[in-house]
């Protein structure tokens, strides 16, 4: 049926609808060859944490470049933190609405896994859950270390929703080890 209408004299333009979609046709122009990639690249310091900000939203980045200027490649849906050679260090999910802040714990949690000692100097007990905030105070220094190791490990996707819940679940019967 449309196929038919195409012979149809347009209405304002007193020419048939299909002599005017060949004219329009002969305009088009090409698409590239290579793909482009829609990226807002942006300089940000991160603070004395190692967190930058990015459209009044805060993402982590790694305790080693507290206080550097980084390259942060913004996307519609992606915030990812770059080095100096341009490498992606950190992925993130693009925040809008009122969630002001995001959080990828491995970086953070490696270091700390080192040096369990100076957990009591940072903020991460404000950031981490209630649960794991009283099991790590209540661990002696080599079991920090090695929960703290052991969550760096499986806190792939930044939730810890499977990981409060074994805790919890542990924590029933007594201090559970990190086995």
């Amino acid at each position: 049926k449309a196929e038919g209408d195409r012979a149809r004299s347009h209405y304002k333009k007193e020419a048939s609808i299909d002599a005017l979609y060949q004219e329009d046709c002969a305009q088009w122009l090409l698409l590239p060859e290579k793909s482009f990639d829609c990226v807002r690249y942006e300089v940000v310091k991160a603070d004395k944490y190692g967190f930058i900000t990015v459209d009044k939203k805060q993402y982590s980045s790694s305790p080693r470049f507290a206080g550097d200027k980084l390259t942060v490649a913004i996307t519609y849906n992606s915030v990812i933190v770059l080095n100096e050679q341009h490498e992606a260090v950190v992925h993130h999910s693009r925040l809008y609405g009122v969630r002001r802040k995001s959080m990828v714990w491995q970086p953070y949690l490696d270091l700390l896994s080192r040096r369990p000692r100076a957990i009591k100097y940072t903020s991460i007990y404000d950031h981490f859950p209630e649960v794991w905030t009283q099991y790590l105070k209540a661990c002696t220094e080599d079991e920090q270390k090695e929960a703290l190791r052991l969550l760096g490990t499986l806190l792939k996707n930044d939730d810890f929703t499977l990981l409060n819940q074994a805790l919890n679940d542990v924590s029933a019967h007594g201090h559970p080890s990190v086995d």
